[in-house]
């Protein structure tokens, strides 16, 4: 398999949904290099005034607890990972994590 680093600082990414965990036949994802468990993140990429959906896969820890639709992010050591199936192929891509660029915004309200 083969992992092509991404040179994210060229990118803007602005965050579409919430995190949610990535499940296997109802069990969570494990990361291959750490076992944490993995979560997926929407993620609008824009690259020269065009915008482009991708999901993001995440390990568990490597985003802000309360990250939410509307922030603009930063990935960290973010990866590109071709895969084929018979009949369909496509790029996954991942991170070790995501930092917030700008601030609270894209932080969903925590009720105390």
């Amino acid at each position: 398999m083969k992992v092509i680093p991404v040179d994210a600082t060229r990118l803007t990414m602005l965050v579409v949904t919430e995190p949610r965990a990535q499940l296997k036949d109802g069990q969570p994802v494990l990361d291959r290099r750490t076992g944490r468990p993995m979560w997926n993140l929407d993620v609008a990429v824009i690259i020269e005034g065009r915008a482009d959906m991708t999901t993001l896969g995440l390990p568990e820890g490597g985003f802000p607890k309360e990250l939410g639709a509307g922030g603009l992010i930063v990935p960290e050591l973010m990866v590109a990972i071709p895969w084929a199936k018979p009949e369909r192929s496509g790029v996954m891509t991942r991170a070790d994590a995501v930092k917030l660029e700008g601030g609270r915004a894209g932080l969903k309200a925590v009720s105390g």
